[in-house]
């Protein structure tokens, strides 16, 4: 399987949050800034536009155990409360942003998506070209892909290609 990596030419190797890969059946690697939880996660894409309410993105039933990829270009953080939030209904594996998430002054928030997303368990990659994803997405029918996030920026590509085609 041959690797080959995609990214945006201002898409820096880290940052605050350190590098995440995101890595497709087909071998095609995103590489972006990592945020939420460290691990490692596989699914299948599902690609939503929201504007604003992208929490509902979070807690959908119907995207569990899959990577959700918001590809508006632009989304805004109000914060997270957990009062409303249907713990339940959790079990998103992994978020894919376009951009970093940026903090509103929301006032009934309790933590930051950030914050949010670690206490979840959830993994999360900013800084991809979403547009570019889906497209490769649709055009190499590969739908599935393995989202990964470690503390020491340490990664085997060629076992992540081999999970997301599992």
């Amino acid at each position: 399987m041959k690797i080959e990596l995609c990214e945006r030419p201002d898409t820096p190797s880290g940052g605050s949050g350190g590098q995440a890969m995101l890595v497709l059946q087909d071998g095609t690697v995103f590489r972006g800034r990592g945020l939420g939880a460290h691990g490692q996660v596989v699914g299948e894409m599902r690609f939503d536009r929201p504007m604003a309410a992208f929490r509902e993105s979070l807690i959908d039933p119907a995207c569990t155990d899959r990577i959700v990829v918001l590809t508006h270009l632009h989304v805004a953080d109000g914060g997270m409360d957990d009062g409303r939030v249907p713990v339940a209904r959790l079990g998103r594996p992994g978020l894919v942003l376009r951009e970093d998430v940026t903090r509103s002054d929301g006032g009934r928030a309790a933590a930051t998506l950030d914050a949010w997303l670690r206490s979840r368990h959830i993994v999360a990659i900013a800084g991809l070209d979403t547009c570019a994803l889906e497209h490769h997405v649709r055009a190499a029918h590969a739908p599935r892909g393995c989202l990964a996030f470690t503390p020491d920026g340490g990664y085997d590509l060629a076992r992540l290609a081999r999970l997301a085609a599992a």
